[in-house]
């Protein structure tokens, strides 16, 4: 008798056992497919940041030549720095982060003339049909919003 009772309780204590192992295997498991996957969104990240970052350093070198260059102000020398990069390059390099085909150089090259275009047509149909005056602060505004919205669309492609 004490033995068919050890016997039901060991038959009975394996399946506990195995579910408790099927609990823990799949959440040990999924914590490293996440990691892995992180990583991998990190790597591609950088990818796609790399030629922002080298253009912003010829920017940034373009901006120390300046000095010998020309005379003007510090303030207006920034400011023109900070235009051609946030005008000209950004909203058009976010604009391309939905061709797959494209390498950072080629996303950046193309990226420009689309993001001058885009941008320039958001603002005179803003200030033609709903009458938004151009000025320093919608031009941001503009600029941030089509940057932002290609990089959430880019971001949700990515993820399904």
């Amino acid at each position: 008798k004490e033995m068919n009772k050890m016997n039901r309780n060991s038959k009975t204590e394996e399946p506990a056992d195995r579910e408790e192992q099927a609990k823990t295997e799949p959440a040990e498991t999924e914590p490293a497919e996440r990691q892995e996957a992180r990583t991998e969104m990190q790597e591609d990240f950088k990818k796609l940041l790399a030629p922002l970052g080298y253009t912003a350093l010829v920017i940034t070198l373009l901006f120390a030549a300046s000095f010998f260059i020309a005379s003007a102000r510090l303030l207006d020398r920034i400011l023109f720095f900070a235009a051609l990069f946030f005008y000209f390059i950004l909203p058009g390099y976010c604009i391309m982060l939905h061709v797959k085909k494209l390498s950072g150089l080629e996303r950046l090259t193309i990226g420009i003339p689309v993001g001058v275009a885009a941008l320039n047509l958001v603002m005179y149909l803003l200030n033609v049909l709903l009458g938004i005056p151009i000025t320093a602060a919608t031009v941001i505004l503009i600029i941030a919003g089509i940057s932002v919205t290609c990089l959430l669309l880019s971001q949700r492609a990515q993820t399904t």
